[in-house]
C-alpha cells in the first residue's frame, strides 16, 4: 500500500493534479439502510454531475473478498485431496 497526496500520484502519473479516480466516504452510521441509502445519495450526485461511478460499500467489497477467497480455499482443498489419494496409492 503507498499512501501519498493524490497531487503527487498524480503528478507521476501525469495526471491533473485535483483528478481522482477513487473515492472513500466513511458514515458515522452502522445502520446498513443508512449506508446504502447514502451510497445511492452519493451515485445519483455523481451521476448528475455526468460522471460514471461504481458505487459500492464496503460490506459489498468484503462480500466479493470472501467469494474470492472461497474459491481459492475449494482450489486448494481440491489439491489437497488429490495428493492425498495420490499419496495413498
Amino acid at each position: 500500500m503507498l499512501l501519498v497526496p493524490i497531487s503527487e500520484m498524480n503528478r507521476v502519473r501525469g495526471l491533473p493534479p485535483d483528478l481522482t479516480d477513487d473515492l472513500m466516504v466513511r458514515s458515522t452510521s452502522r445502520n446498513q439502510e443508512a449506508i446504502n441509502g447514502l451510497s445511492t445519495r452519493i451515485d445519483n450526485a455523481l451521476a448528475a454531475a455526468g460522471m460514471q461511478a461504481v458505487v459500492s460499500t464496503s460490506k459489498e467489497q468484503g462480500d466479493r473478498v470472501t467469494g474470492r477467497m472461497s474459491i481459492v480455499n475449494r482450489l486448494l482443498h481440491a489439491v489437497a485431496v488429490i495428493v492425498a489419494l495420490v499419496g495413498a496409492i
